[in-house]
């Protein structure tokens, strides 16, 4: 028996196709890439924000070597939590400190290896000399809205000197 076709269905079907592998282009896209140079008082990104995953390409262009390490933080950018000169985290979920993230990093177009390690209250530290370029993944979908994520150079006194940038989510 011949089922009588309810108006408009076969369109909804072909939406919900259509959506359905929107969605999936969309997980496949490739991050935002953001470039921006280091220095020896400042990380400045070519902009400020970025989709739900980004690629920083960033250049030491300063004289000294950068400890970059990837946080989130609810807390203002320019008001985290300092001890010994260095910028204070937490695995907890703790809302007074900034949490590491985890990112993809590559120094001088070589992966930096991150196998048998774990995550630490320190993050993932990078060492980025003079000269080094940086190249980083970091998502930040599913990260809460109310974060920012921030790239901080945090070594002794570097953060309180300027050395970190705020990476918006374009919410």
């Amino acid at each position: 028996m011949n089922r009588p076709e309810r108006p408009g269905a076969s369109r909804v079907a072909v939406l919900l196709l259509v959506s359905a592998v929107m969605m999936g282009c969309q997980m496949l896209v490739s991050p935002k890439t953001i470039t921006g140079e280091i220095d020896d008082t400042d990380i400045r990104l070519a902009q400020d924000s970025a989709p739900a995953a980004v690629r920083l390409e960033l250049t030491n262009v300063g004289s000294t070597p950068c400890e970059l390490v990837p946080m989130e933080t609810a807390l203002p950018p320019e008001a985290l939590p300092v001890v010994d000169g260095r910028v204070v985290m937490t695995l907890s979920g703790d809302d007074d400190r900034p949490a590491p993230m985890e990112a993809y990093v590559e120094l001088n177009g070589e992966p930096v290896a991150r196998e048998g390690g774990t995550m630490t209250e320190q993050g993932w530290v990078t060492r980025v000399n003079p000269g080094d370029e940086v190249m980083l993944d970091i998502g930040l979908q599913g990260i809460p809205d109310r974060s920012e994520r921030i790239v901080v150079c945090n070594g002794r006194g570097e953060y309180e000197t300027g050395r970190y940038a705020v990476v918006a989510f374009d919410r």
